[in-house]
C-alpha cells in the first residue's frame, strides 16, 4: 500500500513546525472548502484530502505513526501517492501502467503483480469517487485501458478483474 505525502497536500516541508501547518490548513480550507465552492466535486476531493492532512499532522500520536509509515516506505522504495483522487489522476495512472506494460516482455512480467495493481487502482473507493464526478468520457477511457491490461491478468483471476 502507498502512502500519502501530508505535506504535500498541506504545500509544506516536512520540517513544518505546528503552527505553519494550522496556517497551511486554513489557508487552504478557505480556498477549497465545500461552502465556499459549491457543486465543485474536485474541490470537495481536494478539502477531503487537505482535512485528512491537518487531522493527521496535528495529532502527536498519529503523527508518530505516520512518520514512522513514511519512513518506512522511503527505505524500501515506495512511492508516495498522489494527493487527490480524480477522473484525471485515475486517468493517468492507467496509462502510465498502459505505457509500461509496452516496454515489457509480457511472458516474463508479474501477471499476478499486475492485477492486484490495477485492482488498487480501481478500488470500490476510487471507483466511488469517479461516479461522482460525473466525467463519463474520462471513466470510458480509463475502462478502455483496465480491458487493455486486461488480457495479461491470469485466467483464474479474470472474472473478478472484470467485475471491477
Amino acid at each position: 500500500m502507498d502512502i500519502k505525502d501530508y505535506y504535500t497536500i498541506l504545500e509544506l516541508p516536512p520540517s513544518a513546525s505546528f503552527d505553519e501547518i494550522k496556517k497551511s490548513y486554513r489557508r487552504l480550507a478557505h480556498i477549497y472548502h465545500p461552502d465556499k465552492k459549491t457543486d465543485d466535486p474536485y474541490a470537495a476531493a481536494r478539502f477531503t484530502e487537505i482535512k485528512e492532512a491537518y487531522e493527521v499532522l496535528t495529532n502527536p500520536h498519529k503523527k508518530d505513526l505516520y512518520l514512522q509509515q513514511r519512513w518506512y516506505a522511503q527505505s524500501i522504495g515506495r512511492k508516495r501517492t498522489e494527493v487527490i483522487v480524480t477522473p484525471e489522476t485515475l486517468l493517468k495512472r492507467m496509462l502510465e501502467l498502459d505505457r509500461y506494460i509496452n516496454t515489457l516482455d509480457t511472458h516474463r512480467m508479474d501477471k499476478e503483480g499486475l492485477y492486484h495493481y490495477v485492482l488498487h487502482i480501481l478500488s470500490i473507493e476510487n471507483i466511488e469517487k469517479l461516479n461522482s464526478f460525473h466525467e463519463p468520457d474520462i471513466n470510458r477511457e480509463i475502462i478502455r485501458c483496465a480491458l487493455k491490461c486486461g488480457h495479461l491478468i491470469p485466467f483464474t483471476d479474470l472474472e473478478n478483474y472484470i467485475d471491477r
